[in-house]
């Protein structure tokens, strides 16, 4: 009974803990800034946000069910074995802090190993969802050997580095600490038959040294490999964390304010701004920029590929901070607000649309919070997406699959000004919202 009603607690907390936990995983990914995503694999992130959690249970649930139910014993042995004479227990421990001061630096070795085999995980997981995610592209041009190619590479490197840690395990951490356990054992005969002898005690004493000493040591020994279940959990979670130790480049400042909207007049001073990639070479992109737009008026920013049209957008959406100037709305510096409210108040289509995996309603909707089906239908109206979605099936509660690549190039675009006009924003922006339509 005691153990049903341990187990049932014990459950209860794991369960909240790993739904809080997914929980700060989900708003530590969710709340970085766009170089964040532009510079990760979605797989790899993905893989590390579900890893987090996981391995705060496989840690709980080894440490309770294994190592607790391992050390107890040992207590439980020392404790017996003292009765006989102290230096039997002594000796005992002498060994064990042996095995400890021998097998400690091993594990701290051992441990950067997993931590190499884990990210080459995570890199291969990368690797797997960027295949899925362009497979219309893979079949387009018969790709499938060169794929399976380049992600071989990757699983043969997570494979030799597994291989390099379990050998580490097998080779030195086994053969450093098996002899100790087996000359532990065999002093314990020793010290039994030792002491039965002097101090005239009965010959089951033998065996009741011998078998304590046993069980020491094959706890002992379970202790330390169970410490692998341990050591992999954490170094599994370690890889989000890590993630986080940098602070986002585009953080709110302390004591921002929510932007305040009169005539939506969006001024761009001196602005400049450069990206900066993973190998530190940095690209010019935008230099002593000025730009005003008066409240209500519709311009077009028209130039070459490559040429800082969407990055203008992205700047005002603040996805990237300048490095020099000011950005202003209706004299507001967009540093000194929220990125919330900011955001609120642009309604954007972007240059490639992307859908969630959900209904066409949903998909509407989430351009305003208490949207309601006259008004998802409305938007859709003035988008021309009512009537390609009024002869589906299912009609607004069709799936658009992930990404939208249920629905063609247009009607996506579609579905995304949909979303920005049922926003009711005061600053709208198009970066090229139709150039998959006639």
């Amino acid at each position: 009974i005691c153990w049903r009603v341990g187990i049932h607690y014990v459950i209860k907390v794991e369960a909240e803990s790993v739904q809080k936990l997914n929980r700060t995983a989900f708003r530590w990914l969710i709340n970085r800034d766009d170089s964040f995503y532009t510079n990760n694999f979605v797989g790899t992130l993905t893989k590390k946000g579900l890893a987090f959690a996981r391995g705060f249970e496989v840690f709980t649930d080894t440490l309770l069910f294994n190592v607790v139910s391992s050390i107890f014993p040992i207590f439980f042995a020392i404790a017996i074995l003292w009765r006989y004479s102290p230096w039997i227990p002594l000796v005992l421990i002498f060994w064990i802090v042996t095995a400890l001061t021998i097998g400690i630096p091993i594990v701290r070795r051992r441990s950067k190993l997993v931590a190499i085999r884990h990210d080459a995980g995570s890199k291969m997981a990368g690797k797997l969802a960027d295949a899925m995610t362009n497979m219309p592209a893979i079949k387009a041009f018969a790709g499938e050997k060169r794929e399976m190619k380049f992600f071989g590479k990757y699983a043969d490197d997570l494979a030799k580095k597994a291989k390099r840690t379990w050998d580490y395990q097998n080779l030195r951490f086994d053969l450093a600490i098996s002899p100790i356990y087996v000359v532990a054992n065999a002093t314990g005969l020793v010290l039994a038959i030792l002491f039965a002898g002097r101090l005239h005690l009965e010959p089951g004493m033998i065996f009741i040294v011998f078998s304590y000493y046993a069980l020491v040591t094959q706890n002992f020994w379970r202790i330390n490999h169970v410490y692998r279940n341990i050591e992999s959990s954490i170094s599994e979670a370690a890889e989000l964390t890590q993630l986080f130790l940098e602070p986002p480049l585009v953080q709110d400042r302390q004591n921002a304010q929510p932007i305040k909207i009169t005539d939506a007049r969006i001024e761009f001073e001196n602005v400049s701004f450069r990206y900066v990639d993973n190998i530190n070479e940095q690209a010019s992109f935008l230099n002593d920029f000025n730009l005003e737009i008066a409240g209500g008026q519709k311009i077009g920013l028209v130039g070459p590929s490559g040429g800082g049209k969407s990055t203008v957008t992205k700047l005002l959406l603040r996805l990237s901070d300048v490095q020099a100037g000011k950005i202003k709305i209706d004299g507001q510096d967009i540093t000194q607000v929220t990125q919330e409210s900011l955001r609120k108040a642009i309604a954007y289509v972007p240059q490639d649309p992307l859908l969630f995996h959900r209904s066409l309603f949903e998909n509407i909707a989430y351009g305003s919070d208490d949207a309601t089906t006259e008004d998802v239908v409305r938007a859709a109206k003035l988008a021309h997406a009512h009537e390609f979605i009024s002869q589906l099936t299912k009609g607004y509660d069709t799936l658009v699959g992930e990404r939208g690549i249920r629905l063609s190039g247009g009607q996506r675009q579609r579905i995304a000004i949909a979303r920005a006009m049922i926003k009711k924003a005061p600053i709208l922006i198009l970066d090229e919202a139709t150039s998959s339509l006639d």
